[in-house]
């Protein structure tokens, strides 16, 4: 005699009630000013960024070379060396960054 597989039933559970949820409002002040620290900051880190590209404007270049006469592997690991060289991953994103804008990924 076959045993039947046992059924579930379902049975609804006690229905939740809606809360209704707190609108919390943020209203803009007019007269709200960015400190003048946080000012210099931005200015600082922006002045960064630009010695950055410009330093790296020399390897750029020479990573897509590399690239496009012996292809990404050999361009990534030069990048990696120089990374590694100078203790800033900057220049990997860079590179990265660089073969994207040009597309050559695709080429």
């Amino acid at each position: 005699m076959s045993e039947k597989e046992p059924t579930i039933e379902f049975e609804p559970g006690k229905e939740k009630k809606d809360i209704p949820k707190k609108k919390e409002t943020f209203e803009a002040k007019e007269d709200f000013e960015i400190p003048k620290n946080a000012e210099e900051e931005i200015k600082r880190k922006k002045e960064e960024e630009k010695e950055k590209k410009e330093a790296y404007k020399k390897e750029m270049n020479e990573l897509v070379k590399i690239y496009k006469k012996k292809g990404f592997e050999r361009a990534l690991k030069k990048a990696q060396k120089i990374s590694k060289k100078k203790k800033d991953r900057g220049i990997i994103d860079a590179f990265h960054d660089r073969l994207s804008q040009e597309n050559l990924d695709a080429s």
